[in-house]
């Protein structure tokens, strides 16, 4: 596992994989996520991603979702252990899941090849490890598989944790948002900004 390339991120999808249900067509409050149930698993799964996200990777979103229900279950939902500003980068919409890939790596400023993408979906999975460079693992379909399966994960295993590895996924998050401010500020002012 130390030969291996390290991981310097994570990608996760929402619906299903993030939480138990389609926040979409059940509404956040009806997702399974919390202290009992099928909802534990989920929430155990994401304080495994906080935990790697502790040891210095970054975390960040891609799903196909509405974007406003997609944030309103992320900070309305009790639940939830990760918190918007955990993430380092979104990618939230009905486009391709290979493109909001490449969106989140640009967005971080790190190759494709130093992200790890974690859907439900074997079809999502395929078309990303298909048009990108990312690791693209197959998620257990058992939800309380999958903690363990992170902590097995051995590019996302850390052998030591330094002060460094401790602020990247800060860092990280910092550098999206600021490129994020100054997107915003160009549309305002009537420049066009691809991102």
């Amino acid at each position: 596992a130390r030969l291996l390339p390290r991981a310097k991120a994570v990608v996760v999808d929402l619906d299903d994989t993030l939480w138990g249900g389609v926040a979409g067509e059940d509404g956040w409050e009806k997702l399974q996520l919390g202290d009992d149930g099928l909802g534990l698993a989920f929430a155990e799964f994401q304080r495994e991603l906080l935990r790697l996200r502790d040891s210095g990777l970054a975390l960040a979103v891609c799903s196909k979702n509405d974007e406003a229900t997609a944030f309103e279950a992320i900070e309305r939902h009790p639940g939830m252990v990760l918190k918007k500003e955990h993430f380092a980068a979104f990618s939230i919409s009905w486009g391709d899941k290979a493109d909001g890939v490449r969106a989140v790596a640009a967005a971080l400023n790190i190759g494709e090849d130093a992200l790890v993408f974690l859907d439900d979906d074997p079809v999502q999975r395929a078309a990303v490890a298909g048009r990108t460079k990312a690791l693209v693992p197959e998620l257990p379909k058992d939800p309380a598989s999958r903690p363990a399966f992170l902590r097995g994960l051995a590019p996302l295993q850390r052998w030591s944790l330094t002060g460094e590895d401790r602020v990247r996924a800060a860092r990280y998050a910092a550098r999206s948002a600021a490129q994020v401010a100054a997107a915003a500020v160009c549309r305002n002012r009537g420049v066009r900004v691809d991102q």
